[in-house]
């Protein structure tokens, strides 16, 4: 009983290590439509405090970053910028996104109803 136990935990545990490879990432998004996929990319939106600055990153964050210097070098006082996807945890393949792409290092700000960009 407890060998059976602890076959089923390792194999879990593999399932989860392989979902998280690219290849499994990808295969699991295109299935469950949470990611890329089909030469449809995914905007994801990044905004200050007030809303007053918005950009959307779609494949290179470093443009996110220019511009968000550009903007800062404007302003009298430091501003924070925000990612506005959340993390979802039970999107077990993309944790391994989650834990070291550095889009996710923002913090995150949630936007309320009616705003749109």
């Amino acid at each position: 009983m407890k060998s059976k136990n602890v076959r089923w935990g390792l194999g879990i545990f593999v399932f989860i290590i392989l979902a998280n490879t690219h290849t499994g990432s990808w295969i699991l998004g295109m299935m469950t439509w949470t990611d890329t996929f089909m030469g449809r990319p995914r905007q994801y939106l990044f905004v200050t405090e007030d809303y007053r600055f918005h950009v959307y990153l779609q494949d290179d964050l470093s443009r996110v970053k220019a511009s968000f210097d550009e903007y800062q070098k404007t302003q009298h006082q430091k501003v924070v910028l925000y990612r506005t996807f959340a993390k979802n945890p039970l999107y077990f393949w993309k944790w391994r996104s989650y834990l070291w792409d550095e889009k996710y290092e923002y913090p995150y700000k949630e936007l309320p109803l009616g705003v749109r960009f």
